[in-house]
């Protein structure tokens, strides 16, 4: 009876290891993010960008997917939308939000063939990954997990309520809609994570408690070095997310290129990118889901 409950114990404790992704795999997916060229809201480039990431959700078959597709007012007008949704149940009824944006910066003067490697392709390549790691996996998440590939994240103007952040408004009023807000344990956003010299600057208003979390796991992966603060706001997709209640915390990288300056310019390409920066962020993001699922971050 000893030796059996020794093997269950054993057995409970290599299936609640989070998994690790495959950063190969996760580089593929930022070479074919990038293949799309210009991909700004309501766009060709974002229309193939969203039917090419819905064809290879479907290839994980523990994940429900679906494309959440509205039309919203912008200062170009109208623009159709779509969020792409990859959903798999876990051991608890609490979930967890991941999300990451596709789009791009709309830059027809300054660079009009912009096509997003770090600042759209690379949150698009990690979420991929970590659909995949998950989806290899014999048991279930300690959480339930959806992972959104937001649209709109973009300003064509000025942030404010009909310019950007269109996906991530979306998603949070569907969680708030289905009364489903009172069980998210946290919105996780990855956004600018494969800078090769990574330096994730967590936001001023993140949340405390699951930065820490995120910290200790990045500490046991021997990543600590990686991750630091940024010593002020940044207006990104959590935000609709933590004006209804919910905990956030922004992995981004807001130290791209000297003083920032390959964000939003012709700069922001593959090579600037690395597949291990792109592990780092999702391996540290995974272990922070199963961290959520055995201890409260609140």
């Amino acid at each position: 009876m000893k030796y059996l409950l020794s093997m269950l114990a054993v057995c409970a404790g290599i299936a609640g290891e989070p998994p690790r992704i495959d950063a190969g795999f996760a580089w593929s997916m930022a070479e074919r993010a990038v293949a799309a060229g210009p991909r700004h809201s309501g766009s060709e480039g974002a229309l193939r960008s969203a039917l090419w990431m819905a064809r290879e959700l479907k290839r994980f078959p523990r994940f429900s997917t679906r494309i959440v597709e509205f039309t919203e007012k912008t200062p170009a007008g109208e623009v159709t939308f779509r969020n792409l949704v990859a959903e798999i149940p876990g051991r608890s009824a609490k979930f967890a939000v991941v999300g990451a944006h596709y789009d791009t910066k709309y830059l027809p003067e300054a660079a009009p063939e912009f096509a997003g490697a770090n600042d759209g392709g690379s949150g698009v390549a990690a979420l991929l990954a970590m659909i995949r790691a998950v989806d290899q996996m014999k048991e279930p998440p300690p959480l339930g997990i959806r992972f959104v590939f937001f649209d709109g994240e973009e300003c064509r103007v000025r942030y404010g309520r009909d310019d950007g952040l269109h996906g991530s408004r979306r998603e949070a009023q569907l969680l708030e809609e289905a009364g489903k807000l009172r069980d998210c344990r946290a919105m996780i956003l990855l956004d600018m994570v494969g800078d090769r010299e990574l330096s994730i600057t967590f936001p001023k208003n993140s949340d405390p408690e699951l930065k820490q979390l995120a910290l200790e796991e990045a500490e046991k992966q021997g990543k600590r070095s990686r991750f630091t603060d940024y010593p002020g706001n940044i207006l990104d997709d959590d935000l609709p997310f933590q004006a209804r209640g919910i905990p956030a915390l922004n992995f981004i990288d807001f130290s791209y290129g000297p003083d920032n300056g390959w964000w939003h310019t012709s700069a922001d390409t593959l090579d600037k990118l690395s597949p291990q920066s792109l592990k780092t962020v999702a391996d540290v993001a995974l272990a922070l889901i199963w961290r959520l699922g055995g201890e409260p971050a609140h």
